[in-house]
């Protein structure tokens, strides 16, 4: 049976997650690597649009499908708000499945205010918002992804998914973008650690020490 990685990436990014899932690919050549955008990406405009979470999982679940009918040995690495999508997607028969810094609690005005003050940001609660990023992109945000995420409860969506594989759950010490995290009551049904690193694990030595966790418990 072929052994296949298939990645989830978070908010307002493309399939490699900025490089991080390529980094972890890197690292483990005797898995095949399946990587897919959730968002529409407009390539030439350097804008992205990010669809409501329910689409998000579905389009997951059509991947795994696939992949699942192939007969293929299926591993789930998710990284942020990745990790929230494949709780709601609830993929059967994933042996193990990795979070990396996952999104914890989902607060609309708390996750608005992150983007507020950056340049070329409009924000439209009922309407379409426009996010400026650092990398000169630009990610627009509907209402309907808004109200996709409002309802959320996290706890129950972590802990459900964490009954139905081996669960292994990365926070960062310097998570600039969650700042603390608390994932305790995960205690009992998955193993749970903190690295050093940000929210990305942007420093090499930081994101080498994560991939090598990984790797490990990928093993």
């Amino acid at each position: 049976m072929k052994k296949t990685i298939l990645y989830s990436h978070g908010f307002g990014v493309e399939r490699d997650d900025r490089g991080l899932f390529t980094d972890i690919a890197a690292a483990l050549p005797s898995f095949r690597h399946v990587m897919f955008d959730y968002n529409l990406i407009d390539a030439e405009r350097h804008r992205l649009t990010v669809q409501p979470i329910d689409i998000q999982a579905a389009l997951l679940q059509k991947q795994y499908n696939e992949l699942h009918e192939a007969n293929e040995d299926v591993t789930l690495i998710c990284h942020s708000q990745g990790c929230l999508v494949a709780a709601l997607a609830q993929l059967p028969r994933v042996a193990k499945t990795v979070f990396i810094t996952p999104a914890q609690t989902i607060n609309v005005d708390a996750f608005l205010k992150k983007f507020v003050d950056r340049p070329n940001t409009v924000i439209d609660r009922n309407g379409v918002s426009t996010f400026g990023r650092k990398d000169g992109s630009t990610t627009i945000v509907p209402k309907q992804y808004l109200d996709s995420i409002e309802q959320i409860d996290v706890e129950a969506a972590y802990r459900n998914l964490a009954t139905r594989t081996e669960l292994l759950v990365i926070s960062a010490k310097d998570d600039e973008v969650l700042r603390m995290t608390n994932f305790d009551y995960l205690n009992d049904v998955a193993r749970v650690t903190t690295l050093a690193g940000d929210h990305n694990f942007s420093d090499a030595e930081d994101r080498t020490a994560m991939v090598r966790m990984v790797s490990e418990f990928l093993r």
